[in-house]
């Protein structure tokens, strides 16, 4: 694991508005769309219940099939990617230095020529690099947020999530955490309103999620 301490100095944006997933049975789809290229980077702002939840309350989200599955954190605080069929990973020790039941960000990035990488991130625009692998594309089918692989459930809070089509660079990571929206995503949802059963696709591309179950939107 290599820490990469990258410090950011700006201020981080104020959460107003975001989603609670209970655990059980409150997820989300985003729709099927041709992915543009083997690159790809998926951001996710969050908090947990709990710094240990049990592994069936910590199915963030999930890029796959032959994507990146990602449970976070499981109840011995490790995040899983096991859908890597070029390298697969089943646990990959998380920093303790970030308090999942504060808010924080995960990252996955992805390119052809760099394999993956998985990033813990702390909303101060500090970086962790976690762990790397053998290159495997994010699908652009079976995206979900708030489950993976189907069963496991996310219990906490979702504020944010944005997915490119390139592998971001870390200054526009930490650009992102300070409150941008990045340049051209494929989806960014804000989670401020479930209005119509979907989480608004703020990107402009119409790739409204899905909403399965009743998450319920927390004004902070």
């Amino acid at each position: 694991m290599s820490l990469l301490l990258l410090l950011w100095s700006s201020s981080t944006a104020t959460v107003n508005r975001f989603a609670r997933f209970n655990g059980t049975t409150d997820y989300a789809t985003v729709p099927t769309f041709a992915y543009p290229t083997a690159e790809g980077t998926a951001l996710i702002r969050c908090r947990a219940v709990s710094a240990s939840p049990a592994a069936g309350k910590a199915g963030l989200m999930e890029m796959s099939p032959g994507g990146l599955t990602s449970h976070y954190p499981y109840s011995d605080g490790f995040a899983t990617g096991s859908s890597f069929r070029t390298s697969r990973v089943e646990s990959i020790a998380l920093s303790g230095s970030v308090d999942r039941t504060n808010w924080h960000w995960l990252v996955v990035r992805t390119n052809a020529g760099s394999g993956w990488e998985m990033i813990q991130a702390k909303d101060d625009g500090t970086l962790y690099s976690v762990a790397t692998a053998a290159h495997q594309a994010f699908s652009s089918s079976g995206q979900t947020i708030g489950t993976s692989n189907g069963s496991a459930k996310w219990e906490g809070d979702i504020d944010r999530f944005l997915l490119f089509s390139s592998r971001l660079n870390d200054a526009a990571i930490q650009a992102i955490i300070a409150g941008g929206n990045g340049t051209s995503p494929l989806v960014r949802y804000e989670f401020s309103s479930d209005a119509g059963g979907v989480f608004t696709d703020a990107s402009g591309n119409g790739r409204d999620a899905t909403i399965y179950g009743s998450p319920t939107i927390i004004a902070a």
